[in-house]
C-alpha cells in the first residue's frame, strides 16, 4: 500500500512538472513570437515612413543627390530584423510568412528602382517651363506609393495576430 502511495505521489509530481514545463514553453514561445512581430512592425513602419516622407518627390532636393541616393539605399537596407530572424517566420500563421518574404523582396527591387529613376539625367530638369521626364516622375511616385501601401497592409496584418 505504501509503495502504491509513493508511486502515485511520484506520478502526480511528474504530471505536475510536465504541465508546468509545458506552460512555461508556451509562454516562452508566445513571448518570442510577440518580440519577433513587434520588431517586424517597427522595421516595416520605418520603411513605410522613409518612403512616405523622406522620399516624397516634393521633399527631394535635386542639388543633394547624395542624400537622395542614401535614402534609397537606407530603404533597400531596411531589412535587418528580417535578415537576422527569418528562421522565426515559422512561428507565424500562414499566409504571413509568404507575405513577409514577398514584401521584403519587392521592397529591395522598388528601392533600387527609385534610386535608378532619380539618377537618370534630366529627372529633375525642366525645358521651356515643362518637366523633361514627367512619365519617370509618375513611375517614381507609383513605386514609392506601392512601398507605403504594402508597408501599411503588412503592419496591419501583423498587428492582427500579435499575441
Amino acid at each position: 500500500m505504501e509503495i502504491a502511495l509513493v508511486l502515485l505521489g511520484a506520478l502526480a509530481g511528474g504530471v505536475i512538472t510536465w504541465v508546468l514545463s509545458s506552460r512555461s514553453r508556451d509562454v516562452e514561445r508566445r513571448d518570442q513570437t510577440r518580440g519577433f512581430i513587434d520588431a517586424l512592425i517597427a522595421e516595416v513602419s520605418v520603411a513605410g515612413e522613409l518612403a512616405d516622407v523622406d522620399l516624397d518627390i516634393n521633399n527631394l532636393d535635386p542639388k543633394r543627390m547624395d542624400i537622395i541616393k542614401e535614402r534609397c539605399k537606407r530603404l533597400g537596407n531596411a531589412r535587418s530584423v528580417f535578415d537576422a530572424s527569418s528562421e522565426k517566420l515559422g512561428l507565424l500563421p500562414s499566409p504571413l510568412p509568404e507575405q513577409i518574404v514577398r514584401y521584403y523582396g519587392r521592397l529591395t527591387v522598388r528601392a533600387d528602382k527609385l534610386e535608378g529613376i532619380v539618377s537618370e539625367t534630366g529627372f529633375f530638369s525642366t525645358m521651356n517651363g515643362r518637366e523633361r521626364l514627367p512619365h519617370r516622375k509618375e513611375d517614381y511616385e507609383v513605386a514609392r506609393k506601392e512601398i507605403v501601401l504594402e508597408a501599411d497592409i503588412l503592419k496591419e496584418d501583423l498587428l492582427k495576430i500579435r499575441p
